[in-house]
């Protein structure tokens, strides 16, 4: 026991200086919760410690509404966290927003991070103060009212903006100039946004980096020539509800030619026959991998490409057997010949036409002469002949290291139907 004490008073008189990042180090975890508690583990080592923790802002920059954190709770983290810069952070998993924000929003000149989740509740009187040090705002499941002028327009540094499940005011260009948005069923006070509002929003937040959409909004005006976004890097398209029109017009005013992950999730909506997944910065990519990954879910296209490694995953809803094959095509002429291939097919039904174009020959050979893996998971509902379909691409394609067959273990207890295996 005196040892111990002894050693963390000798870690105790370090200079503040040092004693702080040494904390910080010391985490394990990014959630500010998390962080939260173990600071307050931290103060009971002993007085000294406690004297450093408690006389550091930046420990208490973190203002969660927990269970924990009762009203003089609160108001002592406030106190402790002096003129730092404040992450707010409310799930809904303690007491109501209207609770919780009269704590928090005399102090909004120094919010850096709110992070908001309510239950259809206003929150309009909580968001009017300028806010000059707001890098990141996340909202969920709250309405603003329509004549709220958002921060007063004061939002200097705001870069990011995260709305799911959120009614909009008449005025959102709190939405202008960001490097990562996110908006997924966002509505306005008259219900449905139209997609002309999105198009201002974006038209004004060309140096976006990240974008995330989804496809409800409603089109009311003709096709408005496309925005160049050089610095768009990660794109998604979640679409959870069936307005291909929608889907399509997204699509074509999104001009983006240094994407490198893309991810659309269509549900039924089909891909534009105009829609080029492959964007020149793909393309280059592509053409330098050494190693590629092919994975086909269901309903889902991600593609992802990294220095040395490519990640395609791609589907269709409609034309099940075609378009697997007709991207696979796309990308065995854009990839080296010897780059190694890995497939990994998650739905039955793109088996068959994917089977037949590997085992198809032409003057230049088989296609992806690379290909090293092909792993098929299948739901127990589908008959499809597997033995034949294994059987048979292995003695087209000997040089296909593993051919695996797997059922999905959703269904029943996981175990791998067939293998070849000629390593």
């Amino acid at each position: 026991m005196d040892r111990s004490t002894n050693s963390t008073d000798h870690f105790s008189r370090l200079p503040i200086d040092l004693f702080v990042p040494i904390i910080f180090l010391s985490f394990d975890t990014s959630d500010p919760v998390e962080r939260l508690i173990r600071v307050q583990g931290l103060r009971l080592v002993n007085r000294a410690w406690r004297a450093a923790i408690d006389s550091t802002p930046l420990f208490w920059a973190c203002i969660p509404n927990e269970p924990s954190s009762d009203p003089e709770t609160i108001q002592g983290w406030i106190k402790k966290s002096g003129e730092a810069s404040l992450h707010i952070l409310s799930t809904g998993r303690c007491r109501p927003l209207g609770a919780f924000m009269p704590f928090i929003t005399p102090h909004a000149h120094r919010w850096r991070v709110l992070e908001l989740s309510g239950d259809s509740v206003f929150i309009s009187r909580h968001i009017k103060k300028p806010v000059p040090r707001l890098e990141r705002l996340d909202l969920s499941l709250v309405s603003i009212s329509r004549d709220t002028a958002v921060f007063e327009g004061v939002h200097p540094v705001l870069s990011a903006v995260a709305l799911r499940i959120v009614t909009l005011p008449n005025d959102i260009a709190f939405l202008n100039n960001l490097r990562d948005l996110t908006l997924q069923g966002v509505s306005g006070p008259l219900g449905t946004l139209p997609l002309s509002q999105l198009y201002q929003v974006l038209a004004c937040s060309s140096n976006l980096e990240q974008l995330e959409l989804d496809a409800g909004f409603i089109v009311d005006m003709p096709q408005p020539p496309p925005i160049l976004f050089t610095y768009l890097a990660s794109f998604r398209l979640a679409s959870y509800i069936n307005r291909p029109r929608c889907a399509a017009a997204l699509l074509a005013m999104i001009h983006a030619p240094n994407v490198t992950h893309l991810d659309i999730h269509f549900h039924g909506i089909p891909i534009p026959a105009a829609f080029n997944i492959f964007s020149p910065r793909t393309v280059q990519q592509l053409r330098q991998a050494s190693h590629l990954i092919i994975d086909m879910p269901f309903n889902t296209f991600h593609l992802s490409t990294g220095r040395e490694n490519v990640t395609i995953k791609l589907s269709y809803y409609a034309d099940i057997m075609e378009v697997p094959v007709k991207m696979l095509r796309e990308t065995e002429r854009l990839i080296p010949s010897s780059a190694a291939v890995d497939i990994l097919i998650h739905h039955a039904r793109h088996s068959m036409g994917v089977f037949n174009h590997l085992k198809s020959s032409g003057v230049a050979g088989h296609p992806l002469p690379g290909l090293r893996k092909v792993h098929l998971i299948v739901f127990r509902q589908y008959s499809l002949p597997y033995k034949n379909l294994v059987a048979d691409l292995a003695r087209a394609r000997p040089d296909i290291a593993k051919i695996i067959v797997q059922r999905r273990p959703d269904y029943e207890s996981e175990g791998q139907l067939l293998r070849w295996d000629t390593e």
